[in-house]
């Protein structure tokens, strides 16, 4: 089984997109703009963004982060079966999955302006190294992803 793609989903509505994290769990972004809304979807972006939403902070332009929700835990498991995998299927991989989702969503917390700030002031340097990230990406351009 592989892990989750990091990915933001165009929900076709105005300054929102729904952020899939590699462990299962879809956070909704409501951004300032639909430029900030676009400057998100740039290539690279959805993993960074996903490591500050992690750390409590808000990605950039964003205004608000909804708190975790998975996708069904079953579906999940078969979207990322290796499809040369002979082996039997767990039946009870569903249900253990079903169950560390429900607690990440349980932990999960919105992230608006406040928490941002928060979080800012706890890691300085999570936070700075998150800007600084960003920028870079602005800047130069999308992050070359390593051949397979």
């Amino acid at each position: 089984m592989t892990l989750a793609r990091i990915h933001y989903e165009d929900t076709g509505r105005e300054g929102y997109l729904l952020l899939h994290s590699f462990d299962g769990t879809v956070r909704g972004i409501v951004f300032r703009s639909e430029e900030e809304k676009r400057g998100a979807l740039a290539d690279g972006r959805a993993a960074i963004d996903c490591t500050a939403v992690e750390r409590g902070l808000l990605p950039r332009g964003a205004t608000l982060v909804s708190r975790a929700t998975a996708r069904d835990a079953a579906a999940l498991i078969e979207e990322l079966r290796d499809p040369a995998d002979t082996a039997p299927r767990d039946p009870l991989a569903a249900t253990r999955l079903a169950f560390s989702l429900k607690l990440l969503m349980e932990r999960s917390e919105y992230i608006d302006g406040q928490r941002d700030a928060e979080a800012r002031r706890v890691d300085p340097i999570a936070a700075r190294r998150y800007d600084a990230i960003v920028q870079e990406l602005i800047d130069v351009g999308p992050i070359a992803e390593e051949p397979e």
